[in-house]
């Protein structure tokens, strides 16, 4: 029977928290954003299979947690960056800057078959996504990225 590391558990389960916060927090936004740029309430709920009060709720949360148009919240994690950078957001100088300096989060990874497949959010995991699978990022701006928060 192997022993149970319960550091290592505690700290996966916070992360596990983190992520799905952010999920839910990501897919209101989604919604406050599409509700904005005309999409109806009904119209969304129906999409996702909720009711329209459900749908107003979530809005309503997600309007209190985001700035009114012309300011801009920052991100809260590298991969939020990496999202925002996808949607058009975000200017692409501004984007690789932000990467540059961002305070990123350690990948921890457990010894086992699955360290390809952990993903942590607000770390280095979300510049490499954005290169392979956004196609955000260009080779140079990826190594010049590396350089920077190696440097530190």
């Amino acid at each position: 029977m192997k022993t149970l590391d319960k550091d290592q558990e505690l700290r996966e389960l916070q992360f596990l928290q983190r992520r799905t916060t952010l999920s839910a927090r990501d897919f209101a936004a989604r919604l406050l954003a599409l509700n904005k740029r005309g999409i109806h309430q009904d119209e969304l709920a129906e999409a996702i299979g909720k009711s329209q009060s459900q749908v107003s709720r979530l809005i309503r949360d997600a309007a209190k947690q985001h700035p009114a148009d012309g300011e801009e919240k920052p991100a809260a994690t590298a991969m939020e960056l990496v999202r925002r950078r996808a949607r058009g957001e975000i200017a692409h100088d501004q984007f690789v800057e932000l990467l540059k300096t961002w305070d990123y989060d350690p990948s921890y990874k457990t010894e086992g078959l699955h360290d390809d497949w952990e993903f942590v959010d607000n770390s280095f995991d979300a510049v490499s996504d954005a290169w392979m699978n956004y196609d955000l990022l260009t080779d140079e701006e990826f190594e010049e990225i590396f350089a920077a928060v190696k440097g530190r």
